[in-house]
């Protein structure tokens, strides 16, 4: 009874498939054989709260039935419908046509804004066809999860959701067409974020950005002592090289070590 995310379409389409059925014919009875009992193992049998993933192979039986709804009626009726669902559709298809997807902005900050020579892009692993189509000639990253690191030569994070920089589409009709995916794409620029007061092969001085909670990941060579505003996180006596991963707030950090070979910083984004 719902087939399509539009409550205009959705009466107009049931009202048709009804008219069908009253008195079916062959085709109708033939479209019901072939695509009405996958329609129910897919409700029934599969997942219940994922039936549009599996509705292609059904949804032919929809478009058949109003067919059948159309030819019993007169010809207007067709019509009308027809310029129902293209009122509906074509603003959200020229939005489509007519502006960058935020995906693809996202990439555009990124060509704009990273030197492809000297710096580096971090990509979230659900973005990587974008920044292949986009960003030909920069070197990226592909990252996942939360636990994001990174060095001085970063400079841009990109990845699905808001964040400091985002790209927004509004859904409006469209969320309705396509999957509620890639509407809001965030940039997290990524210099300044740490900035070293101090380093050398042993000692390091770094200030994180303050009131942000983060993830700091560190690799270095033990023996080690690490400390955040003056209170120790953790000694390390073993020897040898390690990394270390902690949500933290910002401020001054302190890594003593044999040698500190990276230090990366990623404030969380709500």
């Amino acid at each position: 009874m719902r087939p399509y995310r539009a409550l205009s379409i959705n009466i107009a389409i049931t009202l048709l498939v009804a008219v069908a059925l009253i008195r079916p014919r062959v085709p109708g009875v033939v479209a019901l054989a072939a695509f009405g009992p996958f329609l129910l193992f897919a409700w029934l049998f599969l997942d219940y709260h994922s039936t549009s993933r599996f509705s292609i192979g059904y949804a032919p039986l929809f478009a058949i039935l109003a067919a059948e709804g159309i030819a019993r009626l007169k010809p207007i009726v067709g019509a009308a419908l027809l310029v129902l669902m293209i009122a509906w559709t074509l603003p959200s298809l020229v939005v489509v046509h007519t502006t960058d997807s935020p995906p693809i902005a996202a990439m555009e900050w990124v060509r704009t804004h990273v030197d492809p020579h000297r710096e580096i892009a971090l990509i979230d692993a659900e973005l990587v066809p974008y920044a292949e189509r986009a960003l030909d000639g920069f070197e990226t990253r592909y990252v996942s999860g939360r636990g994001y690191t990174f060095g001085t030569a970063y400079r841009a994070l990109v990845r699905e959701g808001r964040g400091e920089i985002t790209v927004h589409r509004e859904r409006g009709r469209l969320a309705g067409i396509a999957r509620d995916r890639y509407f809001d794409v965030s940039i997290t620029p990524l210099h300044d974020n740490v900035v070293f007061r101090e380093r050398s092969a042993t000692r390091a001085v770094a200030l994180l950005p303050a009131l942000k909670q983060g993830t700091l990941e560190l690799s270095l060579t033990a023996p080690a002592t690490i400390s955040l505003n003056g209170r120790v996180l953790e000694r390390i006596h073993a020897s040898g090289e390690v990394t270390r991963r902690y949500v933290a707030d910002g401020g001054e950090l302190v890594v003593e070590s044999v040698q500190l070979h990276a230090l990366g910083w990623l404030p969380e984004v709500q």
